[in-house]
């Protein structure tokens, strides 16, 4: 009687079945869900720990034991590599042509405008960033400075920025698929100044290494006493440019323009452009699908990328200690731009909740990491955006293939930052004027550079001559270029998303006025989610095939 009317809170296994499944159909569902996130980020860990505890037993390895490991160790990642790339050409084509052609060309020249304010917007606060966090730190002065006879490829500014121009406009576009022009840089000597001899003062065998060297002449120097001075001209060398060359790489840039071209002018031709479009638009359903089946195998690849790279490091620990400070100045400008730059603009534009959306990034940014490489991201960016985001697919097959060729803000911040941090290590005083130097050319050498692994070398020689620094002085920076470069990569691929999003936003009204590809809109924007009903069943279908997998 004195229980009656009070309920006692079950305890342990006396949860009602109700909550029960409900708590387990939760995990259940999540799981299902987010799997393929849960098994990247997993041998993301794995990758790290494998590659830190082995490091001291391979390094302690002889040859060829210890080359053949890595090799081993490195073949499913690399492997991973080699599909994203096999996928990346023709699914960067398909989409731009796709995406162009179903935007209307007012819609088009609208959404380009705004994605190259972007880029440039987000670029330009990514190298200033990078110049401020060194200049207040001042990294450099705590440097050790080590020797290095690593050789670096010779590089002219002007001739990088003709490069730049020349590839956009591939005079074969087979050819572009593979090779990229370069122009070459060859030495010549000019003369210094004449430098006179004192034979009195030398010796017969330091005369005759002269002579060998040198051409001597005579200056009559006054006829009346026959006083005459011998000489020799020196020379110096300097770097002139050369012929153009092409070299093994694909030219993103070229094939991005001509994309754009075909695009555009596809769009114009009507009903006649549409057999061509429903060509393009299979093949670019068929290459997502093989993206969905390559990103199963990512999970073994990535944590194979790490696990290599962590284990032929000579020395990890004496490393960080002689670079450390580069590497968390970096890091933390880095994170900066990534969790507070690119939120901050997204919400200005958007006013949701930025972290909401860049929880829903987890996939490609750590593909991105895992790989080093924001071309062998961009399928799986793409996905993402479309699939997961919901973002205009439009917008995503516009501005994702040309983000990962010209929106670099990672390799900008980094090229400035690295550049003044050698300049302190090294003695070299810089004025406001190289600052400023710095600055522009860290965002002209981001700006085209390729989406593929470990070009942050070429880039940075670039901004060294800008500052009128000598090249040698990159071998400092080279032990953890590795390492810094694939959160740079990450840095690239997230400003790609929220660029793609806040474009998207931008111009939901033109997308929304606009026709789609066959007629019929496909608009997705990440607030009003409305389809068209012909290609509903398609999407479920393309949905319940995903969960399957």
């Amino acid at each position: 009687m004195e229980n009656m009317g009070v309920e006692e809170e079950p305890q342990g296994d006396q949860i009602p079945t109700s909550r029960r499944e409900r708590y387990v159909g939760y995990v259940t569902s999540f799981m299902k869900r987010e799997m393929l996130i849960i098994a990247v980020f997993t041998s993301v860990m794995v990758g790290f720990i494998v590659g830190i505890s082995i490091n001291k037993s391979v390094q302690a390895m002889g040859e060829p034991d210890k080359t053949t490991l890595l090799v081993v160790l490195g073949f499913p990642g690399e492997i991973l590599v080699r599909m994203l790339k096999m996928l990346v050409l023709p699914f960067m084509v398909c989409s731009l042509i796709v995406g162009l052609a179903g935007l209307e060309k007012q819609a088009s020249g609208r959404v380009g405008r705004r994605a190259v304010l972007y880029y440039l917007t987000t670029t330009l606060i990514a190298a200033v960033l990078g110049l401020l966090i060194v200049v207040i730190i001042q990294p450099g002065k705590k440097a050790s400075i080590p020797t290095s006879s690593v050789k670096y490829p010779s590089a002219r500014a002007l001739d990088s920025f003709l490069d730049l121009l020349r590839n956009m406009f591939p005079d074969n576009i087979i050819q572009a698929c593979f090779e990229q022009a370069k122009t070459s840089v060859r030495t010549v000597a000019v003369p210094s100044g004449r430098i006179y001899l004192n034979f009195t003062a030398l010796s017969q065998d330091e005369i005759g290494k002269l002579q060998k060297i040198h051409v001597f002449k005579t200056e009559v120097v006054n006829q009346t006493t026959n006083y005459n001075r011998t000489y020799y001209i020196n020379y110096r060398q300097i770097q002139v440019a050369g012929p153009v060359v092409y070299q093994s790489g694909q030219n993103f840039i070229g094939l991005v323009v001509f994309s754009i071209a075909v695009g555009l002018v596809t769009a114009t031709l009507g009903e006649d452009g549409k057999p061509l479009l429903k060509v393009v638009d299979t093949l670019n359903k068929v290459l997502s699908k093989l993206v969905q089946l390559v990103m199963w195998y990512s999970p073994f690849g990535i944590w194979s990328l790490l696990a290599v790279s962590f284990a032929r490091m000579d020395n990890i620990i004496s490393t960080f200690e002689s670079l450390g400070l580069l590497v968390v100045c970096s890091l933390f400008g880095m994170f900066l731009h990534s969790l507070c730059i690119y939120p901050a603009i997204y919400y200005i534009f958007i006013r949701e909740n930025p972290y909401k959306f860049m929880k829903g990034l987890l996939q490609p940014l750590l593909t991105a990491f895992g790989t080093s490489s924001s071309a062998a991201t961009l399928p799986v960016t793409m996905k993402c955006l479309e699939e997961k985001q919901k973002i205009d697919n439009r917008i995503v097959r516009f501005m994702v293939p040309i983000g990962a060729t010209v929106n670099m803000d990672g390799n900008a911040f980094y090229q400035s930052l690295a550049c003044i941090y050698l300049a302190q290590a090294y003695h070299y005083g810089l004025d406001f004027g190289k600052y400023i130097a710095i600055s522009l050319a860290a965002i002209m050498a981001s700006v085209g550079a390729a989406g593929i692994p470990s070009v942050a070398p070429v880039s940075i020689l670039i901004v060294l001559q800008a500052a009128g620094l000598p090249p040698e002085t990159i071998s400092l920076i080279f032990a953890v270029d590795w390492l810094i470069d694939r959160f740079k990569t990450t840095v690239n691929v997230c400003g790609d998303c929220f660029g793609a999003a806040v474009v998207a936003h931008l111009s939901r009204n033109e997308l929304q006025n606009g026709e789609g590809i066959d007629g019929n809109a496909v608009v997705i924007n990440t607030r009003n989610q409305t389809k068209d009903t012909s290609l509903l069943s398609a999407e479920v279908s393309d949905n319940q095939s995903t969960k399957m997998l």
